[in-house]
Protein backbone atom coordinates (compact mmCIF):
# COMPACT_ATOMS: atom_id res chain seq x y z
CA UNK A 1 0.00 0.00 0.00
CA UNK A 2 1.79 3.26 -1.20
CA UNK A 3 -0.57 6.44 0.39
CA UNK A 4 0.20 8.77 2.71
CA UNK A 5 -0.41 8.23 6.50
CA UNK A 6 -2.32 10.93 8.82
CA UNK A 7 1.38 12.64 9.59
CA UNK A 8 1.91 13.30 5.83
CA UNK A 9 -1.52 14.42 5.23
CA UNK A 10 -1.03 17.20 7.99
CA UNK A 11 2.54 17.91 6.96
CA UNK A 12 0.82 18.83 2.98
CA UNK A 13 -2.13 20.44 4.85
CA UNK A 14 0.28 22.97 6.41
CA UNK A 15 2.58 23.33 3.42
CA UNK A 16 -0.27 24.05 1.61
CA UNK A 17 -0.51 27.37 3.71
CA UNK A 18 1.53 30.38 3.48
CA UNK A 19 4.95 29.95 5.45
CA UNK A 20 4.19 32.12 7.92
CA UNK A 21 1.43 30.26 9.39
CA UNK A 22 2.69 27.43 9.35
CA UNK A 23 4.96 26.98 12.43
CA UNK A 24 1.10 28.00 14.26
CA UNK A 25 -1.01 25.38 12.78
CA UNK A 26 1.89 23.06 14.08
CA UNK A 27 1.14 24.20 17.71
CA UNK A 28 -2.39 23.00 17.45
CA UNK A 29 -2.70 19.84 15.97
CA UNK A 30 -6.32 18.34 17.07
CA UNK A 31 -7.58 15.16 17.30
CA UNK A 32 -11.01 13.62 17.99
CA UNK A 33 -13.42 10.80 18.33
CA UNK A 34 -11.28 8.52 15.51
CA UNK A 35 -7.83 9.13 17.45
CA UNK A 36 -9.16 6.97 20.61
CA UNK A 37 -6.81 4.44 20.38
CA UNK A 38 -4.04 3.88 23.01
CA UNK A 39 -1.42 6.30 22.66
CA UNK A 40 -2.16 7.38 19.50
CA UNK A 41 -1.32 11.04 20.76
CA UNK A 42 2.51 10.02 21.00
CA UNK A 43 2.29 8.01 17.82
CA UNK A 44 1.64 11.17 15.98
CA UNK A 45 3.70 13.17 17.74
CA UNK A 46 6.79 10.46 17.15
CA UNK A 47 5.69 10.24 13.31
CA UNK A 48 5.46 13.92 13.00
CA UNK A 49 8.40 15.05 14.16
CA UNK A 50 11.20 14.12 11.90
CA UNK A 51 8.93 15.78 8.82
CA UNK A 52 8.34 18.92 10.20
CA UNK A 53 11.08 21.34 10.25
CA UNK A 54 13.28 21.56 13.78
CA UNK A 55 12.87 25.20 14.66
CA UNK A 56 8.75 24.84 14.80
CA UNK A 57 7.04 22.96 17.79
CA UNK A 58 4.78 19.84 16.89
CA UNK A 59 1.97 19.84 19.75
CA UNK A 60 -1.11 17.57 19.49
CA UNK A 61 -4.07 18.46 21.58
CA UNK A 62 -6.33 15.68 22.49
CA UNK A 63 -9.57 16.46 23.51
CA UNK A 64 -11.17 15.09 27.02
CA UNK A 65 -13.62 13.71 25.62
CA UNK A 66 -13.18 13.55 21.62
CA UNK A 67 -16.41 11.92 20.60
CA UNK A 68 -18.14 14.54 21.75
CA UNK A 69 -15.49 17.21 19.92
CA UNK A 70 -17.54 17.24 16.54
CA UNK A 71 -20.78 18.05 17.81
CA UNK A 72 -19.19 21.00 20.17
CA UNK A 73 -17.66 23.03 17.14
CA UNK A 74 -20.75 22.26 15.31
CA UNK A 75 -22.70 23.96 18.13
CA UNK A 76 -19.87 26.86 18.68
CA UNK A 77 -20.41 27.48 14.69
CA UNK A 78 -23.98 27.43 15.27
CA UNK A 79 -23.95 29.80 17.67
CA UNK A 80 -21.98 32.23 15.99
CA UNK A 81 -23.27 35.86 15.10
CA UNK A 82 -22.01 35.30 11.50
CA UNK A 83 -23.75 31.67 11.08
CA UNK A 84 -26.23 33.19 9.33
CA UNK A 85 -24.52 34.69 6.34
CA UNK A 86 -22.19 31.48 6.12
CA UNK A 87 -24.90 29.98 5.17
CA UNK A 88 -27.12 28.60 1.71
CA UNK A 89 -30.73 28.51 2.01
CA UNK A 90 -32.37 25.71 0.45
CA UNK A 91 -34.73 28.43 -1.93
CA UNK A 92 -30.80 30.17 -2.92
CA UNK A 93 -29.85 26.67 -4.02
CA UNK A 94 -32.79 25.95 -5.77
CA UNK A 95 -32.37 29.64 -7.56
CA UNK A 96 -29.22 29.67 -8.43
CA UNK A 97 -27.44 25.60 -7.76
CA UNK A 98 -23.91 25.21 -7.02
CA UNK A 99 -22.85 28.89 -8.46
CA UNK A 100 -24.27 30.13 -5.28
CA UNK A 101 -22.74 28.08 -2.91
CA UNK A 102 -18.78 28.49 -4.93
CA UNK A 103 -19.87 32.41 -4.59
CA UNK A 104 -20.40 32.25 -1.16
CA UNK A 105 -17.73 30.15 0.06
CA UNK A 106 -15.02 30.42 -2.56
CA UNK A 107 -15.44 34.57 -2.88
Amino acid sequence: MNQAGLAECIVRAAQACHPYIQPVLYQSILTGGSTLFPRFAERLQRELRPLVPEEYQVKIISQENPILGVWRGGSVLASSPDFESMCVTKSEYEEMGSARCRRRFFH
